[in-house]
């Protein structure tokens, strides 16, 4: 702890000698290129510009020394956040400020749910993962481009590992997925369990028109194996493990809740992924307030039509007449913008700073 102290000081001491002079939009502008910049270096983050993905330095393991450096970094971003003059800033600064504040405190308190916090290896969770889309989204214009991705692969393997000593760990302190998350997980695992080749980290020949056709066969040579002899046999010891003693031992209840500061973390979990101070339970009657709202306009409905039956019947009568289902891929993406138009027009109306980059619904290639 006295060094973790010590860090912290000189940390904000060279960080004022630099920022002597600067003005608070300035010292912000800074914070907040530093955060990003850290974010894509550690691959906690990953950056997409016109279809390109640079690779990150290093893959986000979740492991108790990136919990400690998260700790050491967010608790010296707060201290210089609170240098700033927040009443010199303009309303759109002022916007950055609170933003990176609160995104400062939401992970510094998450460092301390470290021995609740399962690694990403359930389907729900695999997704939240940057893993996935680091190695899917990364494009090959160099050779460089190349032995990144390659150590990187060869990285992830580091990561298969601590997931496995995380959860090795934690099931001696008695903290488990549920039963019926690794039924969840093992399915999820079996699609991992394929030829180097099938694997969703092979680099494809249509990623590599850009590379010469020998490197585009010693870059593939060496993918296959790292996947066959490091990747993959994890995914067999993963299901292995799993599917053993492991699983027997499991509860069939579903839920942080029976966890050691399992209540505690859901709350932060709540607040993290919905920005608000509400709880987990005034969420919850919102929710059942909106699904019985949600019945009553559909109820109306069905009564306006005329409709003879029940809303059970009315509900399998709008997912089968072809009146409401579209027919082809032009229709379906019609139907997606169609909201977002209208909720283009509130926004417009509402927040007056528009982001210079757009969107749209598009579909994909073929292939894909």
């Amino acid at each position: 702890m006295k060094y973790l102290i010590i860090i912290i000081t000189l940390f904000l001491f060279a960080c004022k000698e630099q920022q002597k002079g600067l003005s608070d939009k300035a010292k912000l502008d800074r914070l907040v290129q530093e955060y990003w910049i850290r974010e894509l270096r550690t691959g906690r983050s990953v950056k997409v510009t016109a279809g390109k993905s640079p690779l990150p330095e290093k893959l986000y393991a979740g492991t108790r020394d990136e919990f400690k450096d998260d700790s050491v970094f967010f608790s010296g971003l707060l201290q210089q956040l609170n240098n700033i003059q927040t009443s010199a800033l303009s309303p759109s600064s002022l916007v950055d400020y609170d933003l990176l504040r609160w995104v400062a405190e939401m992970r510094l308190e998450a460092t301390r749910y470290y021995p609740v916090t399962f690694p990403y290896v359930t389907p729900y969770a695999s997704n939240l993962s940057n893993v996935d889309l680091i190695f899917k989204q990364a494009t090959f214009d160099t050779k460089e481009n190349v032995e990144q991705y390659l150590k990187l692969l060869d990285q992830y393997n580091e990561v298969q590992k601590s997931n496995l000593a995380k959860m090795r760990s934690m099931q001696e302190s008695g903290i488990r997925l549920a039963r019926p998350e690794i039924e969840l997980t093992l399915g999820l695992v079996k699609t991992f369990q394929v030829k180097p080749t099938e694997h969703g980290y092979f680099p494809k020949t249509g990623r590599l028109q850009k590379l010469d056709s020998n490197v585009q066969k010693d870059f593939q040579e060496r993918a296959a194996r790292i996947l066959s002899q490091k990747i993959i046999p994890y995914h067999d010891s993963l299901a292995v493990f799993l599917g053993g003693t492991y699983r027997d031992k499991a509860s069939d209840t579903v839920g942080l809740g029976q966890y050691p500061g399992g209540k505690e973390y859901y709350r932060y979990l709540v607040k993290w992924h919905t920005t608000t101070d509400l709880t987990p339970e005034a969420i919850h009657e919102i929710g059942k307030k909106q699904v019985a709202e949600i019945y009553r306009k559909l109820d109306s409905i069905r009564a306006a039509t005329h409709f003879k039956g029940d809303m059970k019947l009315f509900y399998k009568f709008l997912q089968k007449d072809k009146r409401f289902l579209a027919t082809t891929p032009d229709e379906v993406g019609e139907r997606l913008k169609k909201p977002l138009r209208r909720m283009d027009t509130a926004i417009y109306r509402l927040i007056s700073l528009k982001p210079k980059a757009g969107y749209d619904v598009r579909r994909l290639p073929r292939a894909l």
